[in-house]
């Protein structure tokens, strides 16, 4: 087993494994005071000076774990947000889109209500020609029998005039 020199860095690390030992192998802290035990806090680190290779592994894959679960939050945390984002975006689109659902369907039965409106009026103006045509029709029709009425009445007047006229003469001619 190899041992770390003095001079060498010190490795800090929480070691709840019991892979090196707290008592022996603990530096003192700046205040002097030895922190010792290996059942440290996630805040708390104690300096460890691993006591042989093995140990110095064992460190370096307490890092590499630590390390990487860091990485993996991080990562995780990056990908929620991005998913929330994505979540956002979505339903900023559909509210988009049920807007203008909303606006066509106005737009749809303002139309229907403005065609019900002209087709009303064209039907009120189609009455209204067909009862003008019928009254002009009519109006017609009476000047036309009063004009006939009148040719009567003068052809009778003629026709008395002949025969009277007529008849004198076949006096005046025996």
């Amino acid at each position: 087993m190899l041992s770390t020199p003095p001079a060498s860095p010190v490795v800090t690390a929480c070691v709840k494994t019991g892979a090196l030992s707290p008592r022996s192998d603990v530096l003192a802290g700046a205040d002097g005071s030895d922190s010792g035990g290996s059942d440290c806090g996630e805040d708390e680190r104690q300096r460890v000076v691993p006591r042989s290779l093995g140990d110095v592994a064992v460190v370096a894959a307490s890092f590499a774990a630590k390390a990487r679960e860091a990485r993996l939050a991080t990562v995780g945390a990056a990908k929620a947000r991005v998913e929330a984002r994505a979540v956002e975006c979505r339903a900023a689109v559909d509210t988009r889109r049920l807007a203008e659902e909303q606006r066509t369907e106005r737009c749809l039965i303002e139309e229907d209500a403005r065609t019900r409106c002209v087709e009303r009026l064209a039907q009120a103006a189609e009455v209204l020609v067909v009862e003008r045509n019928r009254t002009e029709r009519a109006a017609l029709q009476a000047r036309a029998f009063r004009e006939v009425i009148i040719m009567c009445g003068e052809l009778e007047k003629q026709r008395s005039r002949t025969r009277a006229g007529t008849g004198m003469m076949n006096v005046l001619q025996l």
